[in-house]
């Protein structure tokens, strides 16, 4: 008794496979159903890595203007964070206030953020580009890579918060026009 199910439902199985063709005049033809076209996937550039231990979507790297093209992108302000492994106020900042909700949330949303060790790599360039002098350094800057509002050293999360609305404001409105 099971055998004789058992083919039933592989006779109807069988049968559900095949499709009518009007153009074959009655006689029962099977049809392999074309794959819908999928776009494929935009591939993200990979510009650094990201950075671990702190909520703010951090980038390390030395590549400026990938950095500037992807904020263009996105239509998102530029943040940069100038840093030395060896520093023990930029350290501070990442277990401190780099991992606060509203920080994160705000510069992941209004920012691509960018971390730069400013002692390797084309780091040094950029350090003598934006002429940095102490560690950590904090730098908004527009679409031309000019600044537009910077701070040195460490910095309270209040303190930081401040400067990060009125440096994304001040991106965002650079004549000062609300």
């Amino acid at each position: 008794m099971k055998n004789i199910l058992v083919a039933a439902f592989m006779a109807v199985i069988g049968f559900a496979s095949y499709s009518c063709n009007s153009s074959t005049s009655g006689k029962i033809t099977t049809s392999t159903p074309t794959p819908p076209k999928v776009k494929p996937a935009e591939k993200e550039e990979v510009i650094g890595e990201k950075s671990k231990g702190t909520l703010v979507d951090f980038i390390i790297t030395d590549k400026l203007m990938a950095i500037v093209e992807k904020a263009k992108k996105e239509k998102k302000v530029i943040f940069l964070d100038f840093y030395a492994t060896w520093c023990a106020p930029c350290r501070l900042m990442d277990q401190s206030v780099f991992v606060d909700e509203e920080v994160a949330n705000y510069m992941n949303q209004n920012c691509v953020n960018m971390k730069i060790d400013a002692e390797k790599g084309d780091g040094v360039a950029l350090k003598i580009q934006f002429n940095i002098n102490a560690y950590p350094t904090y730098i908004f800057i527009d679409g031309n890579t000019d600044e537009v509002i910077r701070k040195e050293g460490s910095l309270s999360i209040d303190d930081f918060k401040r400067f990060m609305k009125n440096g994304v404001w001040k991106v965002k409105n650079p004549a000062g026009k609300p």
